[in-house]
């Protein structure tokens, strides 16, 4: 009987200790993904290259969270001082997203500022430029790490889209090899508290 006693305290403690093991190499091995890549845009209404100047359509850093993905405005946005340079932190953030989270709308016929509504074929032409490559539709598009996207308004010439597109800046790639502003760099070393809570819970 005493025998029984003994071994089943060892078996116990040996389970006991298995199952710390286990929690601690887990633990030690979590590495949340993290999804930080930037594209590049710009936006001509008539001509005129559209600036963002006010401070609504920048993400204050103290509104991210550790998990943009809670945060609609989270998953893309812009950070002040650059107004070409998107944040995404989410591989199904969509250019219709990104319009949205900056108080504007995109459909692939159309696009709405924030005070007025541009409809394709109605007072010109909405034409999209993503890569280089003239497209119909961008609205539900997922952003692509490094995108370059011109959106233009009015009745640009080809010759005025080339150079329209070549306007837009070409260092989304420059972006990507740096933190985002303040806690939107997101987890790069999770605390301890966030390792037990995987190695215990997954």
């Amino acid at each position: 009987m005493e025998l029984n006693k003994s071994i089943l305290k060892y078996v116990l403690a040996g389970m006991a200790i298995g199952l710390l093991w286990f929690v601690v190499i887990r633990a030690l091995f979590f590495y949340p993904e993290h999804v930080h890549y930037h594209a590049n845009f710009a936006v001509f209404i008539n001509g005129e290259r559209e600036q963002f100047e006010s401070p609504i359509y920048y993400e204050d850093t103290l509104a991210c969270s550790q998990d943009e993905t809670d945060n609609p405005r989270g998953r893309v946005h812009l950070h002040q001082p650059n107004n070409d340079v998107v944040h995404v932190h989410d591989h199904a953030a969509t250019w219709g997203n990104f319009f949205e989270n900056i108080g504007w709308a995109l459909g692939n016929s159309f696009i709405k500022t924030d005070t007025e509504l541009f409809q394709d074929r109605m007072d010109g032409e909405l034409v999209f430029i993503l890569n280089g490559e003239r497209t119909r539709q961008v609205a539900d598009r997922v952003i692509g790490n490094e995108d370059r996207l011109l959106i233009s308004f009015g009745d640009a010439s080809d010759t005025e889209l080339e150079t329209q597109f070549a306007a837009i800046a070409d260092d989304a790639g420059q972006f990507n090899t740096k933190p985002d502003p303040a806690s939107c760099s997101g987890p790069t070393n999770p605390s301890i508290l966030e390792r037990l809570r995987f190695g215990l819970l997954g």
